[in-house]
């Protein structure tokens, strides 16, 4: 008579075979540098204008179209309330009243919110629309300093970059990438003297305006009203001319570090508090004055503050900017 053996669970465990997971197979990153270039070879504002007038067009035909409709829909509800009048003509005021009432409710109900709907349309159209122009003009912007710089051999780009004071070499194969980096750094650079531009004429219109309010004529009064306005568009326009500063900073430390994958705004933070907190701060000696702008960095990297970012050149900033990106 045979026998039975029992195998233990450790040993059925033993005998089984391994399972064996497949690894997910890693996949490259795509730099910032080469998002950058894509984004080139995509540009199209020939096609983007299209859009543009199509929001345009629809921000007029859209409102018009709801207003139509709401204008249907209370001619067929008031032809629908006749009947319903007329039953009530013969029952007590109060019940004529109520009815009428109910019935203006409704009529002006619908009348509001299809206003506010056709209004909320072009609005909301109207901005798609903008902002879409906004985008074709920078594409185009952007196109025409790339053909400003498409022409330069390898030696003229190597140059441009010592100019700029970005200690990399750019290897023959990378002549196309810093091509478009260029590019983009050129209109950043263009964008930010003309926010400088805008903020010395404010200051020097907050600078006259200050005068005459300083005087004793008539308009010192009123003067005085308008110059508060002044200094704080000029504080407003400080705070845009910074935050550019920074945009073009960053593109120089892309070029020195162009296997950067991550994006502009995972590598440093601005300071949501407004311009004039930031000023409080450092007459004060306020510790917040310092974390103007903060780093996401695996290592500790000192943050700058808003003299600091005032004052530095650019490519100090970048410098800064490079140390806070990861380890290739």
């Amino acid at each position: 008579m045979a026998t039975a053996v029992a195998q233990t669970p450790q040993a059925a465990t033993a005998s089984a075979p391994a399972v064996v997971h497949p690894q997910p197979a890693q996949v490259p990153q795509t730099t910032f540098a080469q998002r950058c270039v894509e984004d080139m070879s995509t540009l199209n504002p020939t096609k983007s204008q299209k859009y543009a007038v199509y929001f345009q067009v629809a921000s007029i035909v859209v409102p018009i179209a709801i207003l139509a409709i709401a204008g249907v829909a209370v001619f067929f509800a008031i032809h629908a309330l006749i009947p319903t009048l007329a039953a009530v003509e013969t029952a007590s005021v109060g019940v004529q009243l109520a009815t009428l009432g109910l019935s203006s409710v409704a009529i002006g109900s619908l009348c509001f919110g299809t206003t506010l709907s056709a209004a909320l349309s072009y609005l909301f159209i109207k901005a798609k629309s903008d902002l879409n122009r906004a985008n074709v003009e920078k594409g185009e912007k952007l196109l025409t300093e790339y053909r400003q710089v498409q022409p330069l051999s390898h030696g003229a780009l190597s140059a441009s970059l010592r100019a700029l004071q970005v200690p990399r070499h750019a290897a023959p194969e990378e002549t196309e990438l810093y091509r478009v980096l260029l590019a983009n750094y050129n209109l950043n650079a263009r964008s930010l003297e003309d926010e400088e531009s805008k903020l010395r004429r404010r200051l020097e219109a907050a600078q006259r305006i200050y005068l005459l309010a300083s005087g004793t004529g008539e308009e010192a009064p009123f003067a005085e009203y308008q110059l508060y306005f002044r200094r704080w568009g000029a504080l407003n326009q400080q705070d845009v001319v910074l935050r550019q500063k920074l945009r073009t900073a960053f593109l120089l430390a892309v070029m020195q570090r162009p296997d950067y994958s991550g994006t502009r705004k995972g590598l440093y933070r601005v300071s949501q508090s407004p311009l004039a907190f930031q000023q409080l701060y450092a007459a004060f000696n306020d510790p917040r004055q310092a974390q103007y702008v903060t780093f996401s960095a695996e290592r500790p990297v000192l943050p700058l503050s808003m003299q600091q970012v005032k004052e530095m050149p650019t490519h100090a900033i970048a410098a800064r900017m490079v140390q806070a990106m990861p380890r290739a």
